[in-house]
């Protein structure tokens, strides 16, 4: 599959899961009995949270730039110690995460939601910081 391709897919497969992810979004945040729920997942898009007009759900998209991206993907993948078809496989992936993070940045923007960019690596400790900052 082509970039361009193995994107519209992911988007699809985001949009499957959405039904489900919004029932819990929606019944956790009508419940004022229980505690916080937090949500990880490249799958929440901004537009989606936005369209929920719950007024007690904060979101922030945690994001990094594409040479922090390569490198990141790179060293994990252990990319040059790969077979040359193992190589394109990571080089689709990375082609696909770099447009998905330009998708997300596009439209948390256009919607004035929340970014914490990671390029700088802060600590674990430090990122929960800023969340929790940017969140209230």
């Amino acid at each position: 599959m082509s970039i361009g391709e193995l994107a519209t897919e992911q988007l699809r497969h985001y949009e499957r899961l959405w039904p489900r992810t919004e029932e819990l979004v929606r019944a956790h945040a009508t419940n004022t009995g229980v505690s916080r729920l937090i949500i990880e997942g490249s799958g929440i898009l901004p537009e989606r949270i936005a369209a929920l007009k719950i007024p007690n759900i904060a979101a922030v998209w945690l994001t990094a730039s594409d040479s922090v991206l390569k490198d990141r993907i790179y060293s994990a993948s252990r990319y040059y110690e790969r077979t040359a078809v193992e190589m394109a496989m990571v080089d689709k992936f990375l082609g696909r995460s770099e447009r998905y993070n330009q998708f997300i940045l596009n439209a948390a923007r256009r919607l004035g939601a929340a970014l914490i960019d990671t390029s700088a690596a802060p600590s674990t400790s430090e990122l929960i910081k800023q969340c929790l900052q940017v969140i209230g």
